[in-house]
């Protein structure tokens, strides 16, 4: 069976935030969130836990509280007429005061969890512009990604500055956005490069050109270790490590194989779980998981798919 690729990033979001693994020799278990019935829609496209324990679901049919026994939503609705231009919910973050910032495709809203209200953000710039990415770096600022920007913003939705992205080829968009341990920003760009945001200069500058292509599509730093992951349209995955020589900067993988026993390089989505450290990746055709080993080689594991909800 193939699936679409906005399939196969439902099936890692849903079982990576939601599901309870009982690992022993590969097998998985995999048990529904309780609450599922009561979300508004099936498809869930991002998922988002804040700091005290409650998972935030992003859907095409507005944003959903969950505190494991109730679902609240947050939408544009005959009892809400107006709360959101938009219900597609694209992205979802937190600020350092505890409120849940989410993009739209019609513009980014803050909910203030003192009273669970809802407000519409730098509403004059972002009205109609789908904001497609959020993140919250420890300096307290929040960063937006749309059309071919990233933007900073203060704790109170102020804009900061606006950082252009392009490359050789024109225009592009964020793929990858990571605050490393030493908090350093470092960012990958679709059909581009990754880079690291100058301090002094205030501006985004590129590491050396030591990719095979230029095609990374995730980024995340490695759960232990201050090297990154990089997944890539083709390539597979490769670590990256910003601190090692320029020739050994970018690490490649051997490509993962599908379950028809083909090299699948094409990679869509890549996370690391925080109990085993493990790779779990979706590609065009399969779900798969990789091993750190001691060598910082990864190995590709292999557990039966048929429990996975396809």
């Amino acid at each position: 069976m193939i699936l679409t690729e906005s399939k196969m990033k439902y099936i890692l979001t849903f079982i990576l935030s939601f599901l309870s693994f009982l690992v022993c020799s590969q097998n998985i278990t995999i048990t529904d969130i309780p609450t599922i019935d009561q979300l508004p829609v099936n498809a869930i496209h991002r998922v988002f836990r804040d700091s005290e324990g409650y998972m935030w679901y992003g859907t095409v049919n507005g944003l959903c509280r969950d505190d494991g026994y109730h679902v609240k939503v947050f939408r544009s609705d005959i009892e809400t007429p107006g709360l959101l231009e938009d219900n597609l919910v694209e992205c979802i973050a937190e600020d350092k005061k505890g409120n849940i910032w989410f993009g739209t495709d019609k513009g980014v809203y803050i909910l203030d969890k003192s009273d669970y209200s809802v407000h519409p953000m730098d509403r004059e710039r972002l009205k109609n512009i789908p904001v497609m990415y959020l993140y919250a770096t420890s300096d307290g600022y929040m960063w937006l990604s749309y059309r071919s920007i990233l933007a900073k913003y203060d704790i109170n939705g102020q804009l900061v500055k606006e950082y252009p992205l392009q490359n050789e080829y024109g225009r592009t968009t964020i793929s990858g956005f990571c605050e490393s341990r030493n908090h350093e920003i470092i960012i990958s760009v679709w059909n581009g490069r990754v880079y690291h945001l100058d301090k002094e200069k205030d501006e985004f500058v590129p590491y050396p050109d030591k990719m095979r292509r230029q095609n990374p599509t995730v980024m995340v730093q490695d759960n232990e270790q201050d090297y990154f992951w990089l997944a890539t349209w083709g390539d597979g995955v490769v670590r990256f490590d910003p601190s090692a020589p320029e020739d050994s900067m970018f690490v490649y993988s051997e490509l993962p194989v599908n379950a028809a026993g083909e090299e699948d390089g094409v990679i869509l989505s890549l996370v690391q779980d925080d109990k085993l450290g493990y790779i779990w990746l979706t590609t065009g055709h399969d779900f798969m998981s990789l091993q750190i080993q001691p060598d910082k080689t990864l190995k590709q594991l292999k557990f039966q798919t048929g429990l996975l909800p396809v």
